[in-house]
């Protein structure tokens, strides 16, 4: 077991913040879509 250097950590930590921010978009914009897909159908 070695100790990761703070370089390491923050990098890790800033690719876990992307990741989740990207998640978080993803389904924001997958729920916005299926909202806008329903609303549509129901006008006809």
């Amino acid at each position: 077991m070695y100790d990761p250097t703070p370089s390491q950590i923050r990098k890790r930590l800033l690719r876990a913040a992307l990741f989740a921010a990207v998640r978080g978009a993803a389904a924001a914009g997958g729920s916005m879509l299926v909202a806008f897909t329903a609303w549509w159908l129901r006008q006809g």
